[in-house]
């Protein structure tokens, strides 16, 4: 008794679905991870922008930030 295995057409379509979907869950990451990595990159050179044209550090900036929210 040698059966061999048949993939049906509906099989087919769902491996074509799921390789589309995860496709673009993979694209949707990859964007995230650029945003992510773009802001800190800015938040970075503007914290040593104030720095150095301004003298200001990062504990100052944190200190000021946290009296708005106190009163």
């Amino acid at each position: 008794m040698n059966e061999v295995s048949t993939v049906g057409i509906g099989e087919i379509l769902v491996l074509i679905l799921l390789l589309v979907v995860a496709f673009a869950v993979f694209g949707l990451f990859l964007r995230i991870t650029k945003a992510v990595i773009s802001i800190g990159i800015t938040l970075f050179l503007l914290l040593l922008a104030l720095y150095f044209i301004f003298g200001i550090t990062p504990l100052d900036l944190l200190r000021q930030i946290v009296q708005l929210f106190q009163g």
